[in-house]
Protein backbone atom coordinates (compact mmCIF):
# COMPACT_ATOMS: atom_id res chain seq x y z
CA UNK A 1 0.00 0.00 0.00
CA UNK A 2 2.86 2.36 0.80
CA UNK A 3 4.40 1.74 -2.63
CA UNK A 4 1.11 2.69 -4.27
CA UNK A 5 1.01 5.88 -2.17
CA UNK A 6 4.57 6.76 -3.21
CA UNK A 7 3.70 6.11 -6.86
CA UNK A 8 0.72 8.45 -6.61
CA UNK A 9 2.95 11.07 -4.97
CA UNK A 10 5.42 10.69 -7.85
CA UNK A 11 2.60 11.31 -10.29
CA UNK A 12 1.35 14.40 -8.46
CA UNK A 13 4.84 15.81 -7.96
CA UNK A 14 5.56 15.37 -11.66
CA UNK A 15 2.41 17.35 -12.49
CA UNK A 16 3.42 19.96 -9.92
CA UNK A 17 6.84 20.50 -11.49
CA UNK A 18 5.42 20.51 -15.01
CA UNK A 19 2.87 23.11 -13.94
CA UNK A 20 5.58 25.23 -12.33
CA UNK A 21 7.67 25.06 -15.48
CA UNK A 22 4.74 25.74 -17.81
CA UNK A 23 3.69 28.83 -15.89
CA UNK A 24 7.30 29.88 -15.25
CA UNK A 25 6.76 29.98 -11.52
CA UNK A 26 9.95 30.46 -9.61
CA UNK A 27 10.10 29.85 -5.89
CA UNK A 28 11.64 33.13 -4.81
CA UNK A 29 12.39 34.92 -1.56
CA UNK A 30 10.01 37.38 0.09
CA UNK A 31 12.46 40.19 -0.70
CA UNK A 32 11.75 39.80 -4.42
CA UNK A 33 9.11 42.16 -5.81
CA UNK A 34 7.43 39.32 -7.74
CA UNK A 35 6.89 37.26 -4.59
CA UNK A 36 3.43 35.75 -4.34
CA UNK A 37 1.96 34.52 -1.07
CA UNK A 38 0.55 31.48 -2.90
CA UNK A 39 4.11 30.28 -3.41
CA UNK A 40 4.13 29.24 0.26
CA UNK A 41 1.56 26.53 -0.53
CA UNK A 42 3.70 25.27 -3.40
CA UNK A 43 6.81 25.22 -1.21
CA UNK A 44 4.96 23.28 1.50
CA UNK A 45 3.67 20.80 -1.08
CA UNK A 46 7.15 20.41 -2.60
CA UNK A 47 8.67 19.81 0.85
CA UNK A 48 5.96 17.28 1.65
CA UNK A 49 6.75 15.31 -1.50
CA UNK A 50 10.48 15.49 -0.72
CA UNK A 51 9.82 14.14 2.79
CA UNK A 52 7.71 11.26 1.43
CA UNK A 53 10.43 10.35 -1.07
CA UNK A 54 13.09 10.44 1.66
CA UNK A 55 11.00 8.12 3.84
CA UNK A 56 10.62 5.79 0.84
CA UNK A 57 14.36 5.75 0.18
CA UNK A 58 15.15 5.03 3.84
CA UNK A 59 12.47 2.31 4.04
CA UNK A 60 13.80 0.66 0.89
CA UNK A 61 17.34 0.83 2.28
CA UNK A 62 16.32 -0.98 5.48
CA UNK A 63 14.10 -3.52 3.71
CA UNK A 64 16.69 -4.44 1.10
CA UNK A 65 19.53 -4.89 3.59
CA UNK A 66 20.86 -8.41 3.38
CA UNK A 67 22.79 -9.57 6.42
CA UNK A 68 25.24 -12.26 5.37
Amino acid sequence: MFNFFVTVCCLFSSYLYVGLAAHRVSLVNEDDKDYNKNDNKVIILKNLFDFIFCVDIIANMFLSYDDK
